[in-house]
């Protein structure tokens, strides 16, 4: 990461958001901007390569906030601050656990920024495109993914036969073996949702013990 990246922290706690503002300012290669709520971080959302978003802020639920800053930065890192047993949405792509250290955000930060982008691939008759993060079809369709959707597509489509649900789990979200969530069930249920509603196989997505494969793929 050589070049500087536009850093947005939502946060409603003044101090907590003045201080991850101060300590990334001076560790990390970042522009910060900061609000104190949902409606002034849209407002400075523009041109950001990642989001500091609060789960409980003032003037949002955690799931509008996510929906509202993923349809303004649809290629952005959203990195959500939570509480530890707090399920997050599906249209951000970590989740870190308060109380925070700014190592441990640093590092997340640098970890979401320096992905490689993805090739595009074929799903079934979906033409997938993670650099938009959405999929097309021959008629024209248009689905919208998120960056865990286009994770978990790109490993099924990648993986001969079913992928393990902890292999998932491990690669996409970093959870260790053992971790009790249904974190990846409900993406799976939205991604096929997505999938379905847009006319395409109801079956493409085919859940086996212990894990997920594509159709036709065994």
């Amino acid at each position: 990461m050589d070049q500087s990246k536009v850093i947005l922290i939502i946060e409603d706690d003044a101090l907590l958001r003045h201080s991850l503002a101060e300590q990334l300012g001076a560790f990390g290669p970042f522009t910060i901007r900061h609000a104190a709520s949902g409606a002034e971080g849209l407002a400075l959302a523009e041109g950001c390569d990642a989001v500091l978003l609060d789960a409980t802020l003032p003037d949002m639920s955690t799931s509008e906030a996510a929906q509202a800053m993923r349809q303004a930065l649809p290629r952005a890192a959203i990195l959500l601050l939570a509480a530890p047993d707090m399920a997050s949405p599906a249209e951000v792509d970590d989740c870190l656990p308060k109380p925070l250290r700014v190592g441990q955000v640093l590092a997340r930060l640098k970890a979401l920024l320096d992905r490689p982008p993805l090739a595009d691939f074929a799903v079934g008759p979906w033409h997938c495109r993670p650099a938009a993060k959405e999929m097309t079809d021959a008629e024209g369709r248009v689905v919208r993914l998120t960056e865990k959707e286009v994770a978990i597509l790109d490993m099924l489509c990648r993986a001969k036969g079913s992928v393990p649900r902890e292999r998932l789990l491990a690669d996409i979200w970093g959870y260790g073996e053992g971790i009790a969530t249904h974190t990846l069930g409900t993406h799976i249920y939205r991604l096929r949702q997505k999938i379905e509603a847009a006319g395409g196989d109801p079956g493409l997505i085919v859940t086996e013990r212990g894990g997920y494969r594509l159709k036709n793929r065994d």
